[in-house]
């Protein structure tokens, strides 16, 4: 420090002030320096504050998205299982319901044949227990078309079911790649940003730096 201030002193009185005024004496000299160095120590602790300061707030940005990142990942993954296995809950319900229901009409059915066959056995000849036959046939027929026209419109509600679920999935799928791509572009931003900052200065060599300067961590 006190090699700067010499050096400074000697500059000075050297010739480097204006001739017309007159040399300062070395009080106001030292005052004069001691006033730079003072600033200059001032300014590099600003400059180390802000550095501090924007580091602790990239790094709470960073932290900030990848917790909202594995949120969104978390959210996603959640929300197909829950569609998978609602979807999987409704689809045996619907199957069970319909079987029910075909195997009590199927009973129906068997009950009325044992019963009606059995009555006309006792009752008429072979040519009614052939038109009950036939008439046991359109039954039959008559039951296979109810069956079907019960049975296509769950075919249409399970692929229609399919296809909304398939959509829901390709969205989440979507939604999470545009999350990771976000958050990627966000963290390489940001090490820029702070390879930026933090990357030392070329000095000029037009334009060399104070001696002064060079002394201020000693």
């Amino acid at each position: 420090m006190e090699n700067s201030r010499d050096i400074y002193l000697a500059a000075v009185m050297n010739g480097s002030a204006e001739p017309s005024r007159p040399a300062l004496d070395r009080r106001a000299m030292d005052a004069l320096v001691n006033a730079v160095e003072a600033r200059l120590r001032e300014h590099g602790a600003q400059m180390d504050r802000r550095l501090a300061d924007l580091e602790a707030t990239m790094a709470l940005e960073l932290d900030t998205l990848h917790q909202q990142e594995g949120t969104i990942v978390g959210r996603a993954e959640t929300a197909i299982e829950h569609a998978h296995k609602h979807w999987n809950e409704q689809t045996l319900a619907l199957w069970q319901q319909r079987k029910d229901d075909l195997g009590a009409l199927r009973q129906e059915f068997t009950d009325f044949q044992r019963q009606f066959g059995g009555e006309l056995q006792t009752a008429v000849q072979k040519e009614v227990a052939c038109q009950v036959d036939a008439a046991v046939g359109g039954l039959r027929k008559l039951v296979d078309a109810v069956a079907a026209e019960r049975l296509d419109p769950l075919v249409t509600e399970m692929e229609t079911r399919n296809r909304e679920i398939a959509g829901m999935r390709q969205r989440l799928v979507e939604n999470e790649r545009h999350v990771l791509e976000f958050a990627l572009g966000m963290g390489e931003w940001f090490r820029e940003l702070a390879g930026r900052i933090c990357a030392p200065r070329i000095p000029d060599p037009q334009h060399p730096a104070i001696p002064v300067g060079s002394t201020c961590g000693n």
